[in-house]
């Protein structure tokens, strides 16, 4: 058996399992590094957290992966920071200079799970820390010559609110209100803006500021009318992008990942296909079925680098 250790490093955390040793394969966490020097620690930590040395390392990284693996920024897990100079694989040869190494980004690894199970024209759209895309035409993963493709949260929406900041610095950024932290902070600011509804709500009873993404999408699920209107307002910007790839590329279909969809639920293909519908012309496809929220999505994903490396394990790396 080919044993594969996957790794998804996300904004907020970094999971890892090895699928092959069973359906119900144990999958452990723990906080992200919190800077490139402090990966090597981690990826250390997750190595001796596994019983035995695994064929190859799967990781699923956040942010652009240009061919060799060239990196550029990854603003939901390191701010800020240049990455041109990072050697990621050097990084994870050091930890396991025995396996086949293979890095993808991360929303590539839901796509791959996607692939396996049949797909073949989709979009992932990954609402998590921040917001990722990754088209599939035919079941080829569509990133442009240069890996760039996939960065949707960071298209300037002319709707989003100026003051709020994506974690890459800019603002209007689809990013900065339509992912987990975006919610977050775009809460805050309409519970500041209205205050008798928010201490109404559910929210309620406790400064804007300290609200969190969980307690949005907990009120949410319950059916909290205020968080609704938070949720909806907070969509567009994502639901105009959708759109637009409906428009330009044919897409027809969505598939919503990541902690934050996972943890609104239902409400979240209902709130961006009436979105999207808004936002482009009646050519007779029906948005009411176009947006899926896939559940388990951390299994998911490591299932998803599990599938890449089995199916490209000829590769020392795939980018």
């Amino acid at each position: 058996m080919y044993d594969v250790l996957a790794i998804n490093l996300g904004g907020t955390s970094i999971k890892w399992g090895c699928p092959a040793r069973g359906a119900d394969f144990p999958i452990a966490t723990m906080p992200s590094p919190k800077s490139p020097a402090e990966l090597t620690a981690v990826l250390t930590r997750i190595r001796s957290d596994v019983a035995r040395p695994a064929s190859a390392v799967a990781l699923g990284f956040p942010g652009p992966i240009a061919a060799g693996t060239t990196l550029s920024q990854a603003p939901t897990l390191w701010p800020g920071v240049d990455l041109h100079r990072f050697d990621l694989l050097a990084t994870l040869r050091s930890v396991f200079p025995d396996a086949g190494l293979h890095v993808i980004n991360d929303v590539s690894a839901y796509g791959a799970f996607l692939l396996a199970r049949g797909l073949r024209d989709f979009c992932v759209l990954n609402i998590g820390s921040g917001i990722g895309s990754k088209i599939y035409v035919e079941g080829a993963e569509v990133n442009g010559p240069r890996g760039r493709g996939g960065e949707i949260g960071h298209w300037r929406d002319a709707g989003a609110p100026a003051d709020l900041r994506c974690d890459c610095g800019g603002t209007g950024h689809v990013g900065a209100v339509s992912s987990g932290r975006g919610v977050q902070r775009f809460a805050a600011l309409r519970a500041s803006q209205a205050p008798e509804r928010f201490r109404a709500s559910l929210l309620g009873g406790r400064r804007p500021i300290d609200l969190t993404a969980e307690e949005v999408a907990a009120a949410v699920r319950a059916g909290d009318g205020f968080a609704l209107d938070i949720l909806a307002e907070a969509m567009l910007p994502l639901a105009r992008a959708t759109a637009l790839l409906h428009v330009a590329l044919g897409c027809e279909r969505y598939v919503l990942v990541g902690g934050f969809a996972e943890a609104v639920g239902d409400a979240l293909p209902r709130l961006l296909a009436r979105g999207a519908a808004a936002h482009c012309w009646d050519s007779g496809h029906d948005w009411g079925q176009a947006f899926e929220v896939l559940r388990d999505e951390v299994r998911t994903s490591l299932l998803g680098l599990h599938h890449h490396a089995l199916t490209r394990r000829d590769l020392t790396l795939c980018a």
